[in-house]
């Protein structure tokens, strides 16, 4: 049986605070390629991962340090999602998961 509070911990967010994932990625000088971000639901009626956003980072050059960067998604719905972090030609390198819990809202007025 799949522990999913290990696998997919629980990430609080409060509605249209956008959400981010950062990767790293070594890069020596003659690097260049693409890093592809591709934000995935699990989708509770039919029960299949459903793409909600690609995003694409070129990497050019490198630096000692490594290239480092970010996506962001915005209007999130609560539930299992998955970010596979992958090469332009398709190759995962990296898959961040967490599930999403909608923060209470309370009123402070």
């Amino acid at each position: 049986m799949r522990d999913y509070a290990t696998l997919y911990p629980d990430f609080h967010f409060k509605a249209d605070d956008p959400v981010y994932v950062y990767s790293a990625v070594f890069s020596p000088l003659s690097f260049n390629t693409t890093i592809v971000h591709e934000w995935q639901h699990d989708d509770p009626q039919t029960r299949a991962w459903t793409d909600k956003k690609r995003i694409e980072l070129p990497v050019v050059g490198g630096r000692d340090g490594g290239f480092r960067d970010y996506s962001m998604k915005t209007g999130m719905a609560p539930g299992h999602w998955r970010v596979t972090l992958a090469t332009f030609k398709g190759k995962m390198t990296r898959r961040v998961r967490f599930n999403a819990v909608a923060a209470a809202i309370t009123d402070k007025s």
